[in-house]
């Protein structure tokens, strides 16, 4: 498959018949300038995942092209641990 920027474009806005998106569409950067952002696609024909990553300006002084880059990626299953309070446990509280 080639990926040109009216695939990308219809990837992106699923519109796109052999992709759709999985997750939710992720903030990667931001400076004064532009803004990164991140989306995961799956190509249902073959079950490949894609990355797509774009940045555009961070405001609409910085209008102009929007820059995209495509890589295949794999999921991973990640584990977190979290912390959570202790029930009767010690508190301190103070300023520095």
């Amino acid at each position: 498959m080639i990926f040109d920027n009216d695939t990308i474009e219809d990837i992106m806005s699923d519109e796109h018949e052999d992709f759709v998106s999985v997750g939710e569409k992720t903030m990667v950067s931001q400076s004064r300038w532009k803004t990164t952002f991140s989306q995961v696609y799956s190509q249902k024909s073959n079950g490949k995942y894609f990355q797509v990553s774009w940045s555009q300006g961070s405001t609409e002084m910085q209008e102009g092209d929007m820059y995209w880059y495509l890589n295949e990626v794999a999921p991973v299953e990640v584990t977190v641990t979290k912390f959570n309070h202790v029930k009767n446990g010690i508190k301190f509280e103070g300023y520095l």
